[in-house]
């Protein structure tokens, strides 16, 4: 576990390296972001398996600056995301890289909306003792994200949708061959540096 752990935390450390240098490039604007996530898991066959379950997110973004129409968006976001069950929670530890283009207009209130691909490394994971549902998770997905938002000046307000699209149990059980996908939807706000 020791070695999986070490992989998964160099894995992230990279690809967090490579995002931070190729935002600065095209950095002209940055900021933090957080709030409230609401997500679920559910099997292709029994969507019943767990409750949905509250969450957390809280990162940084980076890109084009807000006066510009259309632009590039970029976030390294860690979350918790899971589901709840009689026999106790499934939480799930994410750092979340999403890519997206941002469409926005309006000057002292900007209006926009945003979409992109999100590359998600699972650095964590707490699953009840006496549940073991999944004995394996994978240590990555990848979703689609889309949403909107509104800035006030420097502050931010923002919803958001998050489709999982990989399978992200290797090893279920009691649901073999049937995939396993995460879906979340966030309420945030933050504030722009610049």
């Amino acid at each position: 576990m020791f070695g999986r752990t070490r992989i998964l935390l160099l894995t992230s450390l990279t690809v967090l390296a490579f995002v931070a240098t190729a935002a600065t490039a095209e950095a002209q604007s940055g900021g933090i972001k957080g709030g409230f996530l609401y997500s679920t898991l559910n099997f292709d066959e029994a969507s019943d398996v767990w409750d949905s379950n509250n969450g957390w997110t809280a990162g940084l973004f980076f890109g084009s600056s807000k006066e510009k129409t259309a632009g590039f968006l970029g976030e390294i976001n860690f979350q918790q995301r899971g589901g709840g069950s009689a026999l106790g929670d499934v939480k799930l530890y994410y750092m979340s890289i999403p890519f997206m283009l941002r469409v926005g207009a309006g000057e002292a209130v900007n209006v926009y909306a945003i979409a992109g691909p999100s590359f998600d490394i699972k650095i964590g994971e707490s699953n009840p003792d006496d549940v073991d549902l999944v004995q394996e998770w994978e240590g990555i997905d990848f979703g689609i994200t889309l949403g909107g938002g509104v800035e006030f000046g420097f502050f931010i307000v923002e919803a958001r949708i998050n489709w999982g699209l990989r399978n992200i149990a290797k090893s279920a059980l009691l649901f073999e061959g049937d995939e396993l996908k995460s879906r979340s939807f966030a309420l945030q706000a933050g504030f722009r540096f610049k």
